[in-house]
């Protein structure tokens, strides 16, 4: 599950963990902290990047 969050410290993601006892492996962070808006095209960039880094993770274990 990815959290998106507009907050250096990831607080949303520590309650979550906190009040309902979600595994903190789960939940992959979507960090945007500059000041700007944060936008669809960076959550779908960041959340991309994620997934292709599975990807190639899975397929490096697979060949080894």
């Amino acid at each position: 599950m990815f959290v998106v969050e507009q907050n250096r410290d990831g607080q949303l993601r520590s309650l979550i963990v906190d009040a309902f006892g979600i595994d903190p492996a789960k939940l992959v962070p979507v960090l945007h902290y500059d000041g700007t808006p944060i936008t669809a095209r960076f959550i779908a960039g960041a959340i991309g990047e994620h997934i292709t880094q599975k990807r190639v993770a899975g397929a490096d274990s697979c060949a080894a």
